[in-house]
């Protein structure tokens, strides 16, 4: 299961990063950091030190990867990265972010979560260049966050099996966001002099129908704002 998640993963993750640098008109040898972003697999050396060579990026770029905070690495990745360009050293980042699922297909007295999971989640990858050098055409990063909630770390998650990993899910995890998330993201906000209705525009992670019902319910956003995400 290991070798076919590493094969997939360098052909997936060296080709979105090809076009992230080719798309930002970046030379990857002005690449001061890679962040490469992956839960579903193991390898070491990591992800971005297998392809730094292909890619052409330079030996000395900061390498750092995340392996471990499964549905929001993509999004704490790109709140590190903004961190790392407040640094005067750093001037181009590079984020790769790869999962391939397909492996974690379980056979062997399959459950409901193991079901549930291989519908959820897909083979994937994305790649994105973070800059304080040029003006691209994506969004700026004015601020990131990251909240643990107390009592939370026992229904979500993956534990390793002889089969290989399974996905840990709660059916307690909707109450949860019901509960709490709006103080969560209030709170964010806040710190920033803004309000729900400053936002003008919500990515939200497609976690499954009744997640999705359960944000926008603790959010009160409208069927139309979430729609981006339910078609996702």
């Amino acid at each position: 299961r290991n070798r076919v998640y590493t094969t997939h993963a360098l052909s997936l993750g060296g080709a979105v990063a090809r076009d992230a640098l080719a798309t930002g008109k970046t030379d990857p040898n002005t690449v001061t950091a890679v962040l490469s972003v992956s839960c579903t697999g193991y390898m070491m050396p990591s992800l971005e030190a297998h392809l730094g060579r292909h890619l052409g990026l330079s030996p000395i770029a900061r390498r750092i990867p995340i392996s471990e905070l499964g549905c929001s690495a993509g999004v704490g990745a790109v709140g590190l990265a903004a961190e790392l360009l407040a640094s005067a050293s750093q001037r181009n980042v590079l984020l790769i972010s790869v999962e391939i699922c397909s492996p974690l297909v379980q056979i062997v007295e399959p459950s409901t979560t193991d079901v549930l999971a291989n519908l959820l989640f897909g083979d994937a990858a994305a790649a994105a260049i973070l800059s304080t050098e040029t003006n691209g055409d994506g969004p700026q990063v004015l601020a990131s966050q990251s909240c643990l909630w107390p009592d939370s770390l026992e229904h979500l998650g993956m534990r390793m099996t002889d089969a290989g990993l399974r996905l840990v899910l709660s059916p307690e995890l909707p109450r949860l966001v019901r509960s709490r998330l709006r103080v969560t993201v209030d709170g964010f906000l806040a710190l920033h002099a803004l309000s729900r209705n400053d936002v003008k525009f919500w990515a939200i992670h497609p976690g499954g129908p009744r997640i999705l019902e359960a944000v926008a319910e603790s959010l009160e956003l409208s069927d139309a704002t979430v729609q981006p995400t339910w078609d996702v």
